[in-house]
């Protein structure tokens, strides 16, 4: 009788053990689980903005303008007078989408949804390339694009 009272013991001792640990654990797993999860749904999210940047026909023509502009000088003059006579409102409205994409991330980054890492590893040159020219700061700045010239205005994002 003892030995078989022993036994119960140490048996309902085990069950109350795992019926201690085991939320415990599904708790920690859980948490693993939500993080992990969160991490997938961020490179994809950081993988669209990556698709809508580098795949979008109007950035791509934005960009071409402002990073060969010595290759391309005709179309680089271009965009500098448009944004002064806005004659060509097409290249004016591109230009301004593609700033307001910066904007879009500086907005995401002072939300905290977005690391200055991240958006130094995707987009770095390009805000670089912003800051080498001084007719998109005097844009930026009369067209009121704060946040994106606080991107230009520090060394790194």
């Amino acid at each position: 009788m003892f030995l078989f009272t022993m036994v119960e013991n140490n048996i309902n001792d085990v069950f109350l053990a795992i019926g201690t640990i085991g939320p415990v654990l599904i708790g920690i797993a859980a948490i693993f689980s939500y993080r992990l999860s969160l991490k997938i749904r961020k490179a994809e999210w950081l993988s669209e903005l990556y698709h809508k940047f580098y795949e979008n026909k109007d950035f791509r023509e934005i960009r071409r303008i402002l990073d060969y502009n010595a290759y391309e000088p005709d179309k680089f003059n271009k965009l500098k007078e448009t944004l002064k006579t806005y004659e060509d409102i097409e290249l004016v409205e591109n230009f301004v989408n593609y700033l307001n994409f910066f904007e879009f991330i500086c907005v995401l980054r002072e939300m905290k949804q977005l690391t200055t890492k991240e958006i130094n590893y995707l987009f770095q040159y390009y805000i670089e390339n912003l800051k080498k020219h001084k007719f998109v700061k005097k844009f930026l700045e009369e067209q009121g694009f704060e946040c994106t010239l606080s991107l230009l205005n520090k060394n790194r994002c």
